[in-house]
């Protein structure tokens, strides 16, 4: 039996150090628009885009927190360039093993305020399932009142950090998918349906395990520590549009498992033990060979403060409304555009 599986894993790495590679390069460019809302001050179930700006004066606010203005719309862009090799892994010549194979995808990226690499690695050991871990580390700085790194205590909110820790993430997951032309083979039988679980570890180096802290300009509530993440999607691949690839819709949770019965819903705290979910309908356009766009207009579920805490500069300082503790919102309308090299 030892015998047997020593001569496996050898074919194996004979198989991986032959085969033909397939190498692809690309980059990609990523821009996202945020409308403006309230942040659900004086809205239940849906807060629509409001344009107008509620001052902090008019809110009530913590002693010690100097407040935020609740409303004004913002973007967000970074530039990727990504190598991936693709190499023939443990093939056989059944429909479920032929395409069986070892990525290795390499990832350089930059925004306004940070950059940052990852490498990663996708095992296809069979046609419905991959297996897949990465790395990324970087940093950040700060301009124009957008942070790259900051930490996001409730003493010094929102109190930058540039270059001065490095962000680390490492994350984990399998992806079950599934085309059901296999069962009904044709071209207009392409309704593909994906779904990924995965656990992510986060790590900013400047912070101590009971300070949160802010990447890239996000809402600041991170702290070293696992978070558990699922992706779904439902999408149809079109055969008769030429640019249209494919149209579906993608779900989002998020959950944190670290901290998260640090100040909990029921108990009007801030939330940690909320599970953050996103919905988007996605379209996918070919244009040619090399280009490539994917358009997202996604909506996200999110706590609903009480107005009395809703303007407080620090998250920490806030309490969820329970009778009434979550609301819907539109949150972004985002750009993907890869071009391949």
């Amino acid at each position: 039996m030892r015998k047997a599986l020593f001569l496996l894993v050898i074919l194996n790495i004979l198989t991986f150090a032959y085969a033909e590679n397939e190498v692809s390069k690309k980059i990609a460019v990523d821009f996202a628009w945020y409308p403006s809302n309230h942040d659900g001050y004086e809205t239940t179930g849906f807060a629509p885009i409001d344009f107008s700006t509620v001052p902090k004066e008019d809110l009530t606010l913590e002693p010690g927190d100097e407040g935020r203005d609740l409303g004004g719309h913002g973007y967000e862009g970074i530039v990727k360039y990504i190598y991936s090799v693709k190499t023939p892994f443990m093939q056989g010549s059944g429909a479920l093993t032929r395409g069986n194979n070892l990525e290795v995808r390499l990832q350089g990226d930059a925004s306004p305020v940070s950059t940052g690499a990852s490498v990663k690695t996708i095992l296809t050991p069979i046609a419905f399932l991959a297996l897949d871990a990465s790395v990324y580390a970087g940093t950040g700085w700060s301009v124009g009142g957008l942070n790259g790194l900051a930490l996001n205590t409730k003493e010094n909110p929102y109190d930058p950090t540039p270059l001065e820790g490095l962000y680390f993430k490492a994350d984990g997951g399998t992806t079950l998918q599934f085309d059901f032309a296999v069962l009904k083979p044709g071209d207009w039988s392409h309704v593909v349906a994906v779904y990924r679980p995965s656990f992510e570890y986060q790590l900013n180096s400047a912070a101590d395990s009971d300070e949160p802290w802010q990447w890239q300009a996000d809402p600041g509530e991170n702290y070293n520590g696992w978070n558990w993440l699922q992706t779904f999607f439902l999408g149809y691949q079109t055969p008769a549009l030429k640019k249209l690839n494919t149209l579906g819709v993608a779900v989002e949770t998020e959950r944190r498992i670290t901290k998260q019965g640090e100040s909990k819903m029921d108990d009007g705290g801030w939330g940690s033990d909320f599970t953050k979910i996103y919905i988007a309908p996605v379209a996918v356009l070919d244009f040619g060979e090399n280009h490539q766009l994917t358009i997202q207009a996604q909506f996200a579920k999110e706590r609903d403060f009480t107005d009395e805490t809703v303007g407080n500069e620090s998250f920490l300082n806030r309490a969820v409304d329970t009778d009434d503790p979550t609301y819907w919102y539109f949150r972004r309308i985002a750009l993907s555009y890869s071009y391949f090299l």
